[in-house]
């Protein structure tokens, strides 16, 4: 971050461009807003991909998707 403009590497910014998502940023300690996108990561872990089995990547998309 530089003054509330988001920097990205060229690379990052590369692998965006690919997966063609939409990158959302949580505001420094903001515990409100990071919680939320924390608890997603936390239940996609430790509950959801924790009891599949999935052969890829695009078979586990398939999965989340579902």
């Amino acid at each position: 971050e530089n003054l509330g403009d988001i920097i990205k590497t060229d690379l990052f910014q590369k692998y965006i461009n690919t997966m063609n998502f939409k990158v959302h940023l949580c505001r420094a300690f903001d515990p409100q807003s990071k919680g939320i996108i924390e608890a997603v990561v936390k239940f996609v872990k430790n509950n959801f991909a924790k009891h599949r089995v999935f052969t890829n990547i695009d078979d586990f998309n398939a999965l989340c998707l579902d």
